[in-house]
C-alpha cells in the first residue's frame, strides 16, 4: 500500500501568507488612492464649470484675478500718506475706490468686499483714531477696534516671513526700509474693481431707464 504524499494537503507557509496579505493591502490602498484622486479630479472639474449664483454662501472664496508677480523696493515716505494733514487725509480717501471698494458680482449684482480694499479702509479708519482729538474718558470707536483686530488678523493669515535687516543699536530706524519685496500685483486688484465698479454704474444706470 502506498504511503499517502506529503505534499498532499499541504497548508500554505506562514511566508508565503505574510506575501498574499500584503500584495492585497497593497492592491486595496492602490484602489483607494485611484479612487480618491479620481473623485478629488471631478469635484476639480465641478468646481471650474461651476457658474457661481453669488447669493448666500454660492461663491467662490477667492475673486479670480489673474495676478502676475512683481516687485516692490520698500520704502518710509516722508511727504505722502501722512496721518495728520489735509493731503495725506486726502490720500487715504483716495486709496480705496469709488463705494468703500465695493464690488458688484454674480448675475443679481450682489455686493461684496474685497480684502485689500477692506484693509487700506480700515488703515485709514485707525489713522483717523490715532490723530482724533478726544474729550477725556472718551473711548476709542468699535469701528477702530474692529479695524485693529481686523489687520492684526488679516496679518497672522498671511504670516510674511520676509526678512528684513535689524539693527539693534539704531532706535530711530532699527529696519531697513529699502528691501525689496516680491509681491503679488496690487495693480491688478485695483483695475479690477474699478471695472467692476464701471460695470455696475452703467448696469445701474440701464435698469433705472427701463424702469
Amino acid at each position: 500500500m502506498t504511503a499517502p504524499s506529503a505534499s498532499k494537503g499541504r497548508l500554505p507557509s506562514q511566508s508565503s501568507l505574510i506575501s498574499i496579505t500584503l500584495i492585497l493591502a497593497a492592491s486595496s490602498f492602490v484602489i483607494k488612492l485611484i479612487g480618491t484622486l479620481w473623485i478629488k479630479a471631478q469635484l476639480g472639474n465641478l468646481a471650474i464649470h461651476h457658474e457661481y449664483s453669488y447669493i448666500g454662501d454660492d461663491h467662490p472664496e477667492v475673486w479670480p484675478i489673474e495676478r502676475k508677480m512683481v516687485l516692490m523696493q520698500m520704502g518710509n515716505p516722508m511727504n505722502i500718506y501722512t496721518m495728520d494733514t489735509e493731503i495725506g487725509a486726502a490720500e487715504w480717501d483716495v486709496a480705496v475706490p469709488g463705494d468703500s471698494g465695493v464690488v458688484y458680482l454674480g448675475p443679481h449684482k450682489q455686493p461684496y468686499t474685497v480684502g485689500l480694499m477692506h484693509q487700506l479702509k480700515c488703515l485709514d479708519i485707525l489713522r483717523q483714531e490715532t490723530i482724533k482729538e478726544r474729550e477725556p474718558g472718551e473711548k476709542p470707536s468699535e469701528l477702530g477696534r474692529h479695524c485693529l483686530n481686523y489687520v492684526r488678523q488679516t496679518m497672522l493669515c498671511r504670516g510674511d516671513s520676509q526678512i528684513e535687516s535689524f539693527d539693534y543699536a539704531n532706535h530711530l530706524h532699527p529696519v531697513d526700509w529699502r528691501g525689496i519685496y516680491e509681491c503679488r500685483d496690487w495693480e491688478a486688484v485695483y483695475n479690477a474693481v474699478k471695472e467692476n465698479q464701471k460695470e455696475y454704474s452703467e448696469w445701474l444706470a440701464k435698469k433705472v431707464e427701463n424702469n
